[in-house]
């Protein structure tokens, strides 16, 4: 798992496309919390 500062906030970050691969669903309050990417981009 790797956690991220974003505006003076720690976040976690969740690869949608893995999640997707891994037949895992993850909730919208879930994602509201987290900086999401997809397979192939680097974290934000």
């Amino acid at each position: 798992m790797q956690f991220v500062m974003q505006e003076n906030r720690v976040r976690f970050v969740v690869n949608l496309d893995a999640a997707t691969q891994g037949k895992l669903r993850v909730s919208a309050k879930l994602l509201a919390l987290a900086q999401v990417v997809n397979h192939g981009q680097a974290a934000r």
